[in-house]
């Protein structure tokens, strides 16, 4: 025990110690339990962007504006993440020494290639760049093959300088600093070609009016193109191409591509088609002239009908052969009909002359033939049909024609010549295409729905109504094995009347969802009727009274781990 003495001694000390706590505690910024303490906005991303001053149009220099489609790319992409983008521009050599340093976090526009492969890391491609031939007009050069023994102008130490020293192409190599130069230099005529960078070479011949060059339209030594970053810096990376994805999906990128290429691209395709439109215009005025020439010979016919009576046999002989079909009638009346009618119809001659017109036609087609009739017989030239019409077939089915009609004199009567051409074959192939396309856009929009990071139930939701719409079925789910509870449970459903909550459990282990995971096979019941109608799932399922049922396992690593079932439309 202390002294009396010590211990009046320790009250003050033990004052000065407690009043060292509370100064700690206000300096820590202690609030009383419950206090509201407002949670801090986190700060912005600021990414450094480095890029060469002078690589129109990829990024270059006006002024001091910076402008260029690396440049307007990385700020969108900064905006599409919410991230501050501060961009700076020098000669190309320092901009990689930046990179490297640290400087700078990325550089907007780079060149894909095995060897920078080691030093850097790319994001996915925003373009591709390559290069082309560029020659006088007129210029015999097609080809690499042409340059041997030409003088051939170069960038200095440039990728196609290179490339031409390693295979020994050209007669000289004459190599300049810039593209301009090279541009300059060949309109002269100090060099028989360039070989430069496509893109720069078709803006800088639109920039200076350069009318006396044109590229050879090739891409040669084409290459990815796309934002770099440092080797490791993977978090960066991951944010850019995440932007590009966003950028990609709303057309933003598009936009943007358009502005800077668009209208080289488009310039450089009219001048390399320049021949091509000239044939196609030449074949419009013969087409033109076809036409008058066509409705000149439709009134020469009423003029000659009586001649061409006398070679009405050498007439038939022709029409039984052609591929088309030859109808000829008065008013609904078939009074003559060649053999690709029969083949197209599978009626026979006979037949045929003894039913109406309409009797082949559809029934929603048959205004359209009595329209058609009406005004061929009244003199009227009637155009060749946009849309098909349908005509019924001896054996049952539909085939679609196009109709061309003309006035003819028949056997001393007013009648209708009308020429048939088959194209449900094409009909056919025009509508496997939309389905295809309709594939395709399905399976576009998922990609979208995943790029885009959405939660996976609206994806699933998604996913099953892309479902629906291909395969034409009135309901799908999704149900997941859970281990836990060694039951089958609803992951996502689409069509459904009644709606079950996610995660509800089958109860039923012999359900026809629980056969087809643990068979892994696939199950079709093509009728749902009695003790096989109460086993699609959850009494909910039983009372919509589901006609079929298509059940497809879902595995992973041959493991089953769920169903997705389709219940095609209800039976009427």
């Amino acid at each position: 025990m202390l002294p009396q003495g010590n211990r009046h001694r320790r009250v003050p000390l033990l004052i000065i110690i407690l009043g060292m706590l509370l100064l700690t505690f206000a300096s820590m910024g202690y609030q009383p339990v419950g206090a509201f303490q407002p949670t801090p906005e986190p700060e912005k991303i600021v990414i450094l962007v480095g890029g060469d001053h002078n690589y129109p149009p990829y990024s270059y220099l006006v002024g001091n504006e910076i402008q260029g489609f690396d440049n307007d790319l990385i700020r969108a992409v900064g905006e599409a993440i919410g991230a501050e983008v501060v961009i700076s521009l020098s000669p190309w050599a320092i901009a990689r020494q930046r990179l490297e340093s640290g400087e700078v976090d990325v550089i907007a526009g780079m060149a894909f290639s095995m060897e920078r492969e080691a030093y850097y890391d790319f994001s996915v491609p925003t373009t591709e760049v390559s290069f082309d031939i560029f020659r006088l007009n007129g210029s015999p050069i097609r080809s690499l093959d042409d340059l041997r023994d030409k003088r051939i102008i170069v960038q200095e130490g440039g990728i196609m300088h290179d490339y031409l020293l390693e295979r020994n192409l050209a007669g000289e190599i004459i190599p300049v600093l810039e593209v301009p130069d090279a541009l300059t230099q060949l309109s002269m005529g100090n060099a028989d070609a360039a070989i430069l960078n496509k893109m720069q070479g078709l803006y800088f011949i639109q920039k200076y009016h350069m009318i006396r060059v044109e590229p050879a339209g090739l891409n040669l030594e084409s290459r990815s193109y796309g934002m770099a970053v440092k080797e490791g810096n993977q978090d960066l990376l991951f944010q850019l191409n995440n932007g590009l994805n966003i950028l990609k999906t709303t057309g933003e990128y598009q936009r943007i591509y358009e502005k800077w290429f668009g209208v080289y691209q488009r310039a450089n395709f009219f001048e390399q088609n320049a021949l091509l439109f000239s044939v196609l215009g030449i074949i419009i005025l013969l087409l033109v002239i076809f036409i008058l020439w066509s409705q000149a010979l439709q009134s020469e016919v009423r003029k000659r009908t009586s001649a061409l009576k006398q070679s009405e046999e050498k007439y038939r002989s022709v029409v039984e052969n052609m591929t088309d079909g030859i109808l000829v009638t008065v008013g609904e009346r078939v009074l003559y009909v060649n053999h690709q009618v029969c083949q197209m119809t599978g009626y026979t001659s006979e037949e045929l002359l003894q039913i109406s017109i309409l009797d082949l036609v559809h029934r929603e087609d048959k205004e359209i033939i009595r329209t058609r009739t009406r005004l061929t017989m009244e003199g009227k030239i009637v155009p060749v049909m946009e849309n098909p019409i349908r005509i019924y077939l001896r054996q049952g089915g539909e085939k679609y024609v196009l109709i061309q009609s003309v006035g003819i004199q028949w056997e001393g009567q007013q009648a209708v010549m009308s020429i048939l051409t088959d194209i449900t074959q094409q009909k056919q192939v025009d509508a496997d295409l939309q389905r295809q396309l309709n594939h395709l856009d399905a399976l576009r929009s998922v990609d979208l729905a995943i790029l885009s990071g959405m939660e996976i139930m609206p994806a699933m939701q998604l996913l099953l109504q892309k479902v629906i719409d291909q395969l034409g079925v009135d309901a799908a789910d999704v149900l997941v094995h859970s281990r836990e509870e060694d039951r089958l449970m609803y992951l996502a459903e689409y069509g459904f009347i009644l709606s079950l909550p996610p995660y509800t459990r089958i109860e039923q282990t012999d359900s026809l969802a629980n056969k087809v995971m643990q068979t892994k096979h696939i199950v079709s019941i093509p009728q749902l009727g009695g003790r096989m109608g109460d086993r699609v799932g959850h009494p909910l399922r039983v009372s919509e009274g589901f006609h079929s049922y298509y059940g497809v396992p879902l595995q992973v690593k041959g493991s089953g781990q769920g169903c997705s079932g389709n219940f095609p439309p209800h039976f009427v």
